[in-house]
């Protein structure tokens, strides 16, 4: 999605210049944070992204990661004592999931915690939630829900 960028005072196209806007016409010349204006469709992504991850978050009795992520000594969206989540939203019909995603996120989880990949689809109709986790952990869970099941026809 490109920039919005306000008009010159004078009513012309702005150019950008290196790291500077400038009007053809009057010779005006404005910083970038004067003139370009955050796009409300990426407002709408993070705002989105941040309620996912704080329902997320309550899920698993966990935390959101301050920054999304962006920490360089917490990479996780959400996080909590079993496990570390990487957040997607999306309100397309689909989310394409590369193998170098789900290494990555595997590879960035600390020893001893699941590491799980969660994507939400958003729509008018509702809220889907899917969530991603190694063969190794899916195993044990339904290892575990079995041994569960027999101890309740016990």
């Amino acid at each position: 999605m490109p920039i919005q960028v306000k008009s010159c005072e004078c009513g012309h196209f702005l150019v950008k210049r290196w790291s500077r806007y400038h009007c053809k016409a009057c010779g005006n010349s404005y910083k970038r944070t004067e003139v370009e204006i955050k796009s409300a469709y990426r407002n709408m992504n993070r705002e989105r992204s941040d309620r996912h991850e704080k329902k997320a978050a309550k899920k698993i009795r966990g935390r959101q990661t301050p920054a999304s992520g962006a920490m360089a000594f917490n990479k996780a969206d959400v996080y909590s004592d079993l496990v570390r989540m990487e957040c997607k939203t999306t309100v397309k019909q689909s989310y394409s999931v590369k193998k170098e995603l789900l290494l990555k996120v595997a590879g960035e989880t600390e020893h001893g915690k699941i590491p799980v990949f969660n994507i939400r689809f958003e729509d008018e109709t509702g809220n889907l939630n899917y969530y991603i986790l190694d063969e190794g952990f899916f195993l044990e869970l339904l290892e575990l829900w079995r041994k569960n099941e027999h101890n309740d026809n016990s």
